[in-house]
């Protein structure tokens, strides 16, 4: 696993505000993270899922 960032993703992390980074962590994590249901941002301080009432 590369250490640091290459002179191109670092131009590119500047250009379009990330950089993929493979190998990050296991693919097991991957796979677990997608089951968690996205948080939802209302514009106010108050965040919460789309499958819990408001």
């Amino acid at each position: 696993m590369q250490a640091e960032l290459s002179f191109q993703q670092i131009e590119q992390f500047i250009q379009d505000g990330f950089v993929r980074i493979d190998d990050a962590f296991p693919a097991e994590v991957a796979q677990a993270a997608r089951t968690i249901p996205p948080i939802i941002s209302t514009g106010e301080s108050t965040l919460f899922r789309e499958d819990e009432p408001c």
